[in-house]
């Protein structure tokens, strides 16, 4: 019969040995592992657009329709007349169509229609300031020798334009609202047309991308 009195020891010594060899090993190769949580004064990177053009990720719309109201000026009396412009083109050049009416039905007036380059000055910025040069044609309501009646008079123009476009801060909408200047030059013209001077459109427009 062994004495209780050596049991105890050799208990104690069993149970401290067991420990230590327990403290040699770390977890397995296969055991759950937690990464460390990323900063948090980081946020995080989806790569998308803000809706803010002063980001680097700009509206990337192909076209843009404008239309507003618009302003003659010329050696004749002012008129007011409408104004549709598209304009085609992703980044910083494009090309632009634009067609204009003034005092359309009255005895004297115009109707425009254009086609030239553009050239954003702005390109990612919110305010773009725009330069354009192209050609087209005019149709005048002019009046007579005698001024008791009016005739149409077809004439080549040519055409350069000034534009502040400003990009309104709309979440995935490419929105701007635009004041034109838009100097128009005769070039083509008959013989009976000869005393056409160069006219200027002021015009206020909205446009939205597409």
């Amino acid at each position: 019969m062994k004495h209780p009195i050596l049991s105890a020891p050799l208990v104690a010594a069993l149970l401290a040995h067991t420990a230590a060899a327990q403290a040699q090993y770390s977890d397995p190769p296969d055991g759950p592992w937690n990464p460390p949580p990323p900063p948090y004064d980081v946020p995080p990177d989806d790569g998308g657009y803000d809706g803010f053009v002063d980001s680097p990720y700009p509206p990337s719309s192909s076209a843009r329709l404008f239309i507003g109201p618009a302003l003659q000026v010329s050696e004749r009396r002012p008129d007011a007349g409408l104004v549709a412009a598209l304009d085609v083109g992703r980044r910083a050049a494009g090309f632009r169509a634009t067609a204009a009416w003034v005092s359309a039905g009255g005895e004297t007036g115009m109707s425009q229609y254009t086609g030239g380059l553009w050239l954003d000055l702005g390109y990612g910025q919110r305010f773009h300031p725009i330069v354009s040069a192209g050609a087209g044609v005019a149709v005048l309501r002019l009046p007579d020798a005698t001024g008791d009646s009016s005739h149409n008079e077809t004439v080549g123009v040519g055409v350069l334009g000034g534009s502040l476009q400003y990009q309104l801060p709309i979440q995935d909408t490419d929105a701007r609202v635009a004041l034109d200047l838009l100097g128009s030059l005769p070039a083509v013209h008959s013989e009976e047309a000869t005393d056409l001077g160069p006219w200027g459109l002021i015009v206020a427009t909205v446009g939205v991308g597409f």
